[in-house]
């Protein structure tokens, strides 16, 4: 649904927080119910030819993707969401920086609720471009030609650009529903500060030696990193189970193993299941206690090398027990060995109806002739 540039005008001129006409036993107001990660994002640039990603909430997995979502409570019926960056500290300003994806137009978002859907929307598909600081002015001044200002701090910043942080925003979420012919604004609200990666110092593994290990414990890996203080960090590993952290543990390593602040030797921690079916899936991050502060999380395998050894034990008693059948059966002193040689000596296509409940040995899938003829005349 488009809206046109006057009835937005009209929607928006209409600030009236005051909903003292509206029939209801609460005044409606909006909440953000998923506000956006904590850990710094990537505000691209329109000239870096690429898309500008998505806005990734704070309980956003690697398995389960979630985003910043607002709703409105207290009503029913039909509803607006504009939604556009403002600056970090108060006043809340209209920011430069742009949304870009999905229902967005000149910098900023609207999506459409009620009454037929939840009156909730989720900032899937949406983006932040940042601009240049030449075009700050250009882009406030079509939001201030489009009456996009939320808590009516004006647009006095135009004139003095070099006053707007640019690597950090706000997003603001301004609501609008429908009273009788007309509109009515609710007050708006303002998510957690988004930070520009680029310009924040954070936690990022670059490479590990390896990302597989032992369940016991112990294996050395070398991993490298951006910069890190050697008194302020740790290795974490965790397990993910239904997007729920059902484990962690950290990586055994001295300040002295951290090598030029870029690179650490470190003992894997024991994983705590032992006789694993399977390997087990975790991740492994880095982690400033003093600030709380993780990067993001690459894939770790731990399994558990005895497994194999099982599995190769078992498969040797499976074979010396269809060995000892057949002696029995056939009144024959095979081992391991001659059933070899036959694999070796004698190809064709067929057996005999005598040996068919051995197909499953597979160094018995080719012989020349009848194999009964073969063990009755050759001595192995």
């Amino acid at each position: 649904m488009e809206t046109s540039e006057h009835e937005l005008s009209d929607i928006i001129e209409i600030i009236s927080p005051e909903l003292d006409d509206i029939s209801t036993s609460s005044k409606p107001y909006l909440r953000v119910v998923e506000q956006p990660s904590r850990k710094p994002m990537r505000f691209r640039y329109n000239s870096e030819g690429r898309t500008a990603g998505n806005i990734p909430g704070e309980n956003s997995f690697q398995e389960t993707k979630t985003f910043p979502t607002v709703e409105v409570v207290g009503y029913e019926g039909k509803a607006r969401i504009l939604v556009s960056c403002v600056t970090k500290d108060k006043p809340f300003r209209q920011h430069p920086h742009q949304l870009v994806g999905q229902d967005c137009k000149h910098g900023y978002c609207i999506r459409y609720v009620g009454p037929d859907t939840p009156l909730r929307v989720e900032l899937s598909n949406i983006g932040i471009r940042c601009v240049k600081k030449k075009e700050i002015s250009e882009s406030l001044e079509m939001r201030k030609s489009r009456k996009i200002d939320p808590f009516k701090t004006g647009f006095d910043h135009i004139s003095d650009p070099n006053s707007i942080e640019l690597n950090s925003l706000r997003l603001c979420f301004q609501g609008f529903i429908k009273v009788g012919n007309g509109w009515k604004a609710l007050s708006p609200v303002v998510s957690e500060p988004l930070y520009d990666r680029k310009a924040k110092s954070e936690l990022l593994i670059s490479r590990l030696c390896s990302c597989a290990a032992t369940i016991d414990g112990g294996d050395e890996i070398i991993l490298l990193c951006s910069q890190v203080n050697k008194d302020d960090v740790r290795i974490r590993f965790k397990a993910i189970d239904n997007n729920r952290e059902v484990w962690h543990a950290y990586a055994d390593f001295e300040p002295s193993n951290v090598h030029k602040q870029t690179a650490i030797a470190f003992r894997t921690p024991r994983y705590p299941q032992a006789d694993l079916p399977k390997t087990a899936k975790t991740y492994i991050e880095l982690e400033r206690p003093s600030l709380d502060k993780r990067s993001d999380a690459l894939e770790f395998v731990f399994h558990d090398p005895d497994r194999y050894k099982r599995e190769r034990k078992r498969r040797k008693i499976s074979g010396e027990s269809l060995i000892n059948q057949m002696n029995k059966d056939m009144g024959l002193n095979l081992n391991y060995q001659s059933i070899c040689k036959l694999h070796f000596i004698y190809y064709t296509n067929y057996f005999n109806r005598y040996f068919e409940k051995y197909l499953q040995m597979p160094f018995l899938k080719h012989t020349t002739r009848p194999i009964t003829m073969y063990l009755k005349q050759t001595s192995i």
